[in-house]
């Protein structure tokens, strides 16, 4: 099926948000999986973005770190969620 409208059409209705990733180096041992409070804090900051935003928290594939992506509707939103979840992973 085609359409008429144009590339420049269909993305006038793509909303774009502010990205902040933070990379947490981990520590040989460090389990930052078993970390009690990270799903519960990461669901409060969920909740606070809404349809408005998303979180991805995941280990590097090549480094001890642990990524932490928040995109938020601002960029002070995305970087204080970002810093909160990053928090969380450095304690632990």
């Amino acid at each position: 099926m085609r359409s008429k409208k144009t590339i420049a059409q269909w993305l006038e209705s793509v909303k774009l948000f502010p990205q902040v990733m933070i990379n947490v180096r981990l520590q040989p041992g460090q389990d930052w999986k078993s970390n009690a409070k990270l799903p519960g804090e990461q669901a409060a900051v969920e909740k606070l973005l809404g349809s408005d935003g998303r979180v991805l928290i995941r280990p590097s594939g090549t480094e001890p770190l642990v990524r932490v992506m928040v995109e938020a509707r601002s960029a002070d939103m995305a970087s204080n969620c970002a810093e909160r979840l990053a928090e969380v992973v450095r304690a632990s």
